[in-house]
């Protein structure tokens, strides 16, 4: 169990070695092409959507953790139960963004049209059905389909993006619309892959699994929302105090450092489809642990690689129009940290079914985040915004941190990396510095 675990780390991370690259590719066309302004607008407006699809997804993803225990799954009802709850939360979601738009037009919409926000509506449908069959593929424990369904995803990205830019309409638009249909080419490929492998049984509606799942998704649905909303509020904000043009230095900024983030969310994929088949409660936390104290020493390294290389880096990477972006940069790498190790953290909670915690963590975040940006922005820009997130995301952490560290009797100390557990980056390091 504990090579196959090994292994599948080492896949998932070259995976995502590959899918980095090809986002990095697709960002530096997307927002060489847009400038400034039109990388503000799409931002605005994608994420947007994604808070409307932290809510619909109602926490169900979090929930198949639980569901998906070898002692408790049923496949084929969940993925029946999927094929049904998508089509009606999508048309859910619409109603809620038709009813608002007119309330936030002047203010977080500000310099948004309604059209561009409707055709990022678009990718609703695909990205949860991408999302809820490829969770299952994940928990299943075929991760390195998984894996290979993700990189299909940034793959198809960069092909669309390339050949939409070339198309004689509004770029941001045109940009918008090969998102969605790169999310409509994976969503099929993910329900064909669940059928075949996952689910090859008789797909049989169960509306009192549905009725459980939304009854535990509850519990984390507003707190997968507030999670994402603590992450971008800040940009909200920074939008109805100055204009799209900082938004898009401030999200070019985000992305540069939220490339960091694709390895400790493959290391989370690796610990969640492995805990399903955990011999204990303790050996999952322990596990847990010791993933914790990886991803911290590897995200670690990532923010002072951009910390010497990020000026150089943005200027050859989107071009010397975007150079303002390198200040909030500085200010959002700490975020990345915090949100990373959080994210190992709210994986073992919601194994031990304690759902609550992460959506309180991230109602904190939300609080944080809030407050420091209503104070910091008008004074700082779009650094103070990178700061507020910074404050928010380490707030998070810290409570789930502190809660897991009380409830299971455990050390602060043992969530830090040891001199011992450095050793191999260590030599890793002077191995490349030699050469």
């Amino acid at each position: 169990m504990h090579g196959r675990f090994l292994y599948n780390t080492f896949h998932t991370l070259s995976t995502t070695a590959l899918i980095t690259a090809a986002n990095i590719a697709f960002s530096i066309i997307l927002t060489r092409r847009l400038g400034p302004e039109g990388k503000g607008a799409y931002t605005v407006a994608f994420r947007s959507i994604g808070i409307l699809l932290a809510l619909a997804q109602w926490g169900i993803p979090e929930v198949m953790l639980y569901y998906m225990r070898k002692d408790l799954r049923n496949a084929e009802s969940i993925a029946a139960n999927n094929a049904v709850f998508i089509p009606v939360v999508s048309c859910l979601a619409a109603l809620v963004l038709w009813l608002f738009f007119p309330f936030l037009e002047k203010s977080i919409f500000k310099g948004v049209s309604q059209n561009l926000l409707w055709i990022a509506f678009l990718i609703t449908p695909f990205n949860l059905g991408f999302l809820f069959f490829n969770r299952m593929i994940q928990l299943d424990g075929r991760i390195r389909i998984s894996n290979y369904l993700n990189l299909g995803l940034s793959c198809a990205m960069l092909v669309t993006i390339v050949l939409a830019l070339r198309l004689p309409f509004d770029k941001t638009a045109a940009a918008i619309s090969a998102q969605v249909l790169s999310e409509f080419l994976v969503c099929i490929a993910a329900v064909i892959l669940v059928r075949k492998q996952v689910a090859p049984g008789k797909w049989t509606f169960d509306r009192h699994l549905l009725f459980r799942n939304l009854a535990a998704g509850n519990k984390v649905q507003l707190g997968m929302a507030s999670a994402l909303l603590g992450q971008h509020l800040a940009m909200f904000i920074l939008n109805i105090y100055l204009d799209l043009q900082t938004v898009g230095f401030y999200a070019t900024a985000s992305g540069l450092a939220g490339f960091l983030l694709l390895f400790s969310t493959s290391i989370r994929s690796v610990l969640q489809s492995w805990m399903p088949s955990g011999d204990s409660q303790r050996d999952v936390l322990e596990r847990t642990i010791m993933v914790f104290r990886h991803t911290m020493i590897i995200l670690i390294m990532g923010i002072v690689y951009l910390i010497f290389l990020g000026r150089p880096l943005i200027i050859i990477m989107y071009g010397k129009a975007f150079e303002p972006a390198f200040a909030p940069l500085i200010f959002l790498l700490p975020s990345v940290l915090f949100q990373g190790q959080a994210q190992i953290l709210a994986s073992y909670l919601a194994y031990e079914r304690r759902l609550g915690i992460p959506s309180i963590a991230a109602g904190i975040s939300v609080a944080a985040s809030l407050s420091s940006s209503i104070i910091l922005i008008p004074i700082f820009k779009a650094s103070g915004a990178a700061v507020s997130t910074s404050l928010g995301q380490l707030s998070s952490m810290s409570f789930m941190l502190a809660i897991i560290i009380t409830s299971r009797k455990r050390k602060l100390v043992e969530f830090f990396p040891s001199l011992k557990g450095t050793k191999i980056y260590r030599l890793i390091i002077s191995q490349k510095l030699r050469v």
